[in-house]
């Protein structure tokens, strides 16, 4: 007994790897000692089952409560429960010209506010951050668009497409039949054009897809596919040949037409699409509706972050607001739903 005490007092022990071993389990065991005492209990921690809660005063148990309950409840009352009888409880449902022209200049103030802020030498996002000596995008805990932000109010933004990978928000979908040739062009296919499927049905939009994988026969008859990848300039590899978005408008003969709307997966070139294809708009001062792009952060290099936030910047000052943003199933891709808003709301 005396031999254990005096090993556990002396420091070769601690400084062995059996030391450390007891330190690291004494530690793990204090850590959820107090984890415990917080959440009631290791079996909250844990997600172990529990009794159902009951309300106070009342002995039906929560999870009792079912949509028979709720249903007799609107029989009785004559209408939908919650339903309110308010000016102010109606019109936040509404838009008129001047809130929302105002609601999304404070928004767009606050993101720009907020994008000089993260982008200036020495900040925490860019450099020293706890996570890395990289940037945020590449940190094992964060996301790179988890503090990006709506620039302004759409009324109509709408899901369209599957929930989870293939569909897209958009702005103002169902308005789309109101123009004359409508004309979609999506960048990536991989066996999934749920959104694709729903716009057309919506719009009748004219869409060109493409892929560097032949899905042509994948392809509905309505829809127009192109074994073609995008990028920043034309090449071509093994796979597919490459070609920039002038090529390919020049390609299919749609020079002289309006491109609507711009899905955008590109597995990691977004980046320099978007840059160069922003220069050619604002030279030829022709820019796509929307453009819903999906951000991928892995094999990036250092500094991804930063460029992220001046490429939105860019878009944003000539014009763009940031209708959505979604935050993928997988940590290092992002989605940005980007809209060209009218004069008056560029503000």
């Amino acid at each position: 007994m005396n031999k254990m005490v005096a090993l556990l007092f002396s420091n070769k022990f601690w400084a062995s790897n059996r030391g450390r071993v007891v330190l690291y389990t004494a530690a793990t065991a204090l850590m959820f000692m107090s984890l415990s005492l917080q959440f009631g209990g290791l079996g909250d921690i844990f997600g172990s089952t529990r009794a159902p809660i009951k309300c106070p005063n009342n002995d039906m148990p929560v999870t009792a409560i079912t949509n028979g309950y709720f249903k007799q409840m609107i029989q009785h009352t004559g209408k939908p429960l919650g339903d309110r009888d308010s000016p102010a409880f109606r019109n936040r449902f509404q838009y008129d010209p001047v809130t929302l022209a105002q609601a999304s200049k404070d928004l767009k103030d606050k993101f720009l506010r907020w994008a000089d802020h993260v982008t200036t030498p020495g900040s925490l996002w860019v450099d020293n951050t706890p996570f890395t000596s990289k940037d945020i995008c590449h940190a094992p805990m964060a996301t790179c668009l988890g503090s990006f932000e709506p620039t302004f109010v759409c009324p109509s933004l709408e899901r369209i497409g599957n929930i989870g990978d293939g569909g897209k928000w958009m702005c103002g979908a169902r308005y789309l039949k109101q123009e004359k040739e409508c004309l979609l062009y999506a960048f990536g296919h991989n066996g999934e054009i749920s959104f694709e499927e729903e716009l057309y049905g919506l719009s009748g939009c004219e869409i060109h897809i493409f892929d560097i994988v032949d899905y042509s026969e994948q392809t509905p008859a309505h829809m127009y596919f192109h074994h073609l990848g995008i990028d920043s300039f034309s090449f071509e590899s093994k796979v597919a040949a490459f070609r920039s978005l002038s090529e390919i408008k020049q390609k299919l003969g749609h020079e002289d037409r309006h491109l609507h709307i711009i899905k955008l997966d590109a597995e990691g070139v977004e980046f320099d699409v978007l840059d160069c294809e922003l220069k050619r708009w604002i030279d030829e001062d022709e820019f796509p509706d929307q453009i819903l792009v999906e951000f991928h952060f892995d094999n990036q290099p250092a500094g991804t972050f930063v460029r992220l936030v001046e490429l939105i910047r860019k878009f944003i000052q000539v014009g763009y607001g940031i209708a959505h943003k979604e935050l993928m199933y997988i940590r290092t891709i992002g989605e940005l739903s980007l809209v060209l808003l009218p004069p008056e709301m560029r503000q």
